[in-house]
């Protein structure tokens, strides 16, 4: 590095009419052809270590270059060079000790950047065969590795989806010791593998990928990689014709436009998906689509259409017996009867989803325990210190598994229920960790609606119409009529009974509520 700002200052130096920006744009075209001076270049240094190296060794160094991501492990050398972990830990090691490969931690291996070029370099020289099966074997790697990190009640709808995969080296998957760290270290190089698919004549990893990736992607907030990494994978699969990829992409992708509350935009792309996998005679990705397509209805206040688009997607997973998404859609339907005022149904649900989730992951476990307090609640059936343990229990699993959109709604519901013991202080900090880590997603109106029940419980009534305004201003943002009618419901609870205004907010949120069938003493006598 120190060579290299030398002979880059040297150019400068010796072209008095180059601005900066012009050498930085010059180097950012080739870094390694303009790094010389006279006879002296970063090139020529590099390749006095290099020239040490045995035969193996150097073009296991040269495949290297051929790594979409900034940095590696044993596994992908393996999966790179063809050879076994061992052997290539062994050479990862070797070029450790001379200085061709950083370990910046152990067992992660890192190249210089000016090194990354050098050895892509040479790695053009090797035969097109070579490099494909080298780019072949990461790329097959990373996917099997994603799919290792997602949760064992959610792998089973993803290797579904992946049955195509081949499991090239079953041994190497084994070796990665911590598929969720490997995934958090290699997020933002992921759409590098996408490019590297196309570029190498794998296009079907491009869509391969993301959908491995999307699970942790998805449920630990990282919604703008899910959306650029679903809309490249989208885009190739409709560039290379394949209706299951890009019905795949869709499906997936409809779960960011979900988030942000583009629900139209979801719902398009949940009917494509949808209408091309029924083309295809999927019945089992149908059924998913279905469930999330309910998700969609019941977030814009349609519940009883959530109703009869769950129960499809329930009578189809039945029939093809797949659990996974039976689940999905005893959730939605648990989801809408409660929203309807049919508890008893609701929490007959819930209890019937644990159930089945009982040997399942910590998602679909905590869900249903926060949604079986919830309704139990509502039919009078469990007692604020009752309802605490089932929050505190989901709480642990959700920070456990790093969920932070589940925690977020744990954190909130311990509030409201602290809030009902009398301990405001605790509940306020519960509600602002719950808003905090939601951030500027649809589900922040919710979050800052409880917050603000919390808040006028307390006393505090100000802060609690501020905290309802924000909520309806978001709410209305991203077109969330139950939100909506809550907030309204909430600051007129704020307002003096004399207040004319209070009568006007009041009949606005019962008319929302009414147009969605959500009973009234639910939605405006129990704004909490």
């Amino acid at each position: 590095l120190p060579l290299a700002i030398r002979l880059a200052g040297a150019r400068l130096a010796h072209r008095p009419r180059w601005r900066v920006a012009d050498l930085v744009r010059r180097l950012g075209e080739a870094v390694l052809p303009e790094l010389a001076v006279e006879d002296r270049t970063v090139g020529n240094a590099f390749a006095l270590s290099y020239g040490q190296l045995s035969g193996s060794t150097r073009r296991f160094f040269s495949l290297l270059g051929l790594h979409p991501a900034a940095s590696l492990d044993a596994p992908a050398a393996a999966a790179l060079s063809g050879l076994p972990l061992d052997e290539a830990g062994d050479l990862l090691d070797e070029l450790v000790d001379v200085h061709l490969l950083e370990e910046p931690e152990p067992g992660v291996y890192r190249m210089h950047d000016l090194l990354r070029e050098f050895a892509a370099a040479l790695a053009a020289g090797l035969p097109a065969e070579d490099r494909d099966r080298a780019v072949l074997g990461v790329l097959n790697l990373e996917t099997h590795a994603l799919t290792a990190s997602v949760a064992r009640s959610y792998r089973r709808a993803l290797e579904h989806d992946l049955r195509e995969v081949p499991d090239l080296r079953p041994e190497l998957v084994a070796a990665i010791a911590d598929p969720v760290a490997r995934l958090e270290r290699h997020r933002p190089d992921l759409g590098s593998f996408l490019e590297a698919a196309v570029r190498s004549g794998h296009p079907a990893y491009a869509w391969w990928i993301p959908r491995a990736a999307w699970y942790l992607l998805y449920y630990r907030g990282y919604n703008q990689d899910v959306a650029v990494l679903h809309d490249r994978g989208f885009a190739i699969a409709r560039e290379h014709g394949d209706d299951a990829g890009t019905a795949m992409m869709a499906n997936y992708g409809a779960s960011v436009h979900y988030r942000n509350g583009a629900y139209e935009k979801a719902r398009e792309c949940l009917e494509l998906c949808i209408r091309l996998h029924e083309r295809q005679g999927d019945q089992v990705a149908v059924a998913g689509a279905y469930g999330n397509l309910a998700s969609i209805e019941f977030v814009m206040g349609r519940y009883a259409e959530t109703v009869e688009t769950a129960s499809k997607s329930l009578r189809i997973s039945l029939r093809v017996g797949f659990a996974g998404y039976a689940l999905a859609a005893h959730t939605q339907l648990s989801r809408a009867h409660g929203r309807l005022g049919n508890y008893a149904e609701a929490l007959r649900l819930d209890r019937l989803r644990l159930l089945m989730a009982s040997h399942d992951g910590d998602h679909l476990k905590a869900s249903s325990l926060l949604q079986i307090q919830r309704h139990k609640r509502r039919l009078g059936r469990a007692t604020p210190e009752n309802a605490r343990r089932y929050v505190e229990i989901a709480l642990a699993m959700s920070v456990r598994r790093g969920l932070s959109v589940m925690e977020a709604e744990a954190r909130t519901d311990l509030g409201t229920i602290l809030a009902e013991l009398g301990d405001f202080e605790a509940a306020l900090a519960e509600h602002r960790r719950a808003v905090e880590i939601s951030g500027q997603t649809s589900f922040a109106a919710e979050l800052l609606h409880d917050y603000a029940a919390t808040l006028h419980r307390s006393g505090d009534v100000p802060a609690a119409r501020e905290a309802y305004e924000r909520s309806l201003r978001i709410a209305r943002e991203v077109r969330q009529p139950y939100s909506v009618a809550r907030a309204l419901a909430g600051i007129a609870g704020c307002l003096d009974a004399a207040d004319p205004q209070r009568r006007r907010l009041r009949a606005e949120a019962l008319a929302l509520f009414e147009q969605m069938g959500v009973p009234e003493r639910f939605s405006v006598r129990d704004p909490a």
